[in-house]
C-alpha cells in the first residue's frame, strides 16, 4: 500500500531538499516500511493524522527485532521517518508531529573513545610500568592541546602548565632540558618525531596497560566530550573558544553525547610482579 502524500514528499525531497536519488529512495523505502507497519497494526485505518508516538517506537522496536539492526541504525530509520512528518506538518498535512517527545536510541559503545581518565591521571603518572611517552601524551591532551601541536612541545615549556597534575607528571618521568623536545627522535633529542603515527606506534604497548587507545586523534576527542560534559554551564561561545571548534563540529559533538554510550574510564592498580 502507497503511503500518503507520497509523490508530494518524493518532488519535496529531491526538488526542493535537493537530496542525492540514493538518499531519496532510502527515505521512500522506510517511510512505505513504517506505513505498511502502522496500516497492519492500527485499529482506525490507514489515516497518517492517526499516527502517535507510540506507534513509531514500536515500529523501531519491530525492525530491531525482526531484523537484527542495532541501534544505529534504527536511527536511520528515525531520522528519515523525521524528514516525512517535517514535510507534512510544515505543509499543513497533519495537525500534530508524532516525534516530538521521541528520543534517538544509544548506538553501541565506541570502543575507540573512552571518557573519565583525566580524573585518573595522578594514579596514572604513578604506574611504574608505563611510558614517559603515554604520561606525557595524556597530560598534554588533557591541557587541550590539540593533536598537531603535539610534536612542538619541549621539555621546557611543560612548566607553563601551572596545575597540580604538572608536578606529579614531572615527578614521574624522567625531566630532559628544557630545549629537548617531549616527543623527540631517539638518537636526536633536539629534533621532535616527524608524524603523529611515529607517537603512536611507540605508545601501542602502554594500551594495554590501560585498557584505551593512546591514538592522538581519539584522545583529544575524548577531552572534547569530557569537557563538554562538564562544563554545561559554558556558554556556546566560550566552548566554541576554549575547543576551537566550528558551529557545526560543536553541534555534531553534542549531538554524539545524546546518541552515543562511550566507554567509560576503569582505574585498575597494576598487579605487583
Amino acid at each position: 500500500m502507497e503511503y500518503p502524500y507520497r509523490e508530494k514528499f518524493l518532488s519535496w525531497a529531491k526538488d526542493v531538499k535537493h537530496y542525492r536519488e540514493s538518499t531519496v529512495m532510502l527515505y521512500d523505502y522506510t517511510v512505505n516500511s513504517f506505513y505498511n507497519y502502522f496500516y497492519s497494526q492500527s485499529e482506525h485505518g490507514n489515516d497518517i493524522r492517526l499516527v502517535r508516538p507510540q506507534d513509531i517506537t514500536n515500529y523501531l522496536v519491530n525492525i530491531q527485532e525482526q531484523h537484527h539492526i542495532v541501534a544505529n541504525t534504527a536511527n536511520k530509520y528515525y531520522f528519515h521517518l523525521k524528514k516525512y512528518f517535517t514535510f507534512l506538518y510544515s505543509n499543513h498535512l497533519i495537525d500534530e508531529y508524532p516525534l516530538i517527545d521521541l528520543k534517538t536510541y544509544k548506538v553501541n559503545k565506541y570502543t575507540n573513545i573512552t571518557l573519565g581518565w583525566q580524573q585518573y591521571l595522578p594514579e596514572i603518572f604513578k604506574i611504574a610500568e608505563l611510558s614517559d611517552d603515554a604520561k606525557l601524551e595524556l597530560f598534554l591532551i588533557s591541557q587541550n592541546i590539540e593533536p598537531k601541536g603535539l610534536l612542538n612541545i619541549t621539555f621546557g615549556q611543560l612548566q607553563n602548565f601551572n596545575t597540580e597534575n604538572t608536578e606529579i607528571l614531572l615527578n614521574n618521568i624522567e625531566v630532559k632540558p628544557d630545549n629537548y623536545f617531549v616527543f623527540s627522535l631517539k638518537n636526536d633529542p633536539e629534533k621532535p618525531l616527524n608524524s603523529l603515527n611515529s607517537l603512536l606506534m611507540r605508545v601501542r604497548p602502554d594500551e594495554e596497560i590501560l585498557n584505551m587507545t593512546l591514538a592522538p586523534s581519539k584522545l583529544r576527542q575524548s577531552y572534547i566530550y569530557n569537557y563538554l560534559l562538564t562544563n554545561k554551564d559554558k556558554s556556546e561561545i566560550e566552548l566554541l573558544d576554549h575547543l576551537h571548534l566550528s558551529i557545526k563540529s560543536l553541534v555534531y559533538y553534542r549531538q554524539n553525547l545524546l546518541n552515543i554510550d562511550f566507554n567509560n574510564f576503569v582505574y585498575e592498580t597494576p598487579k605487583e610482579k
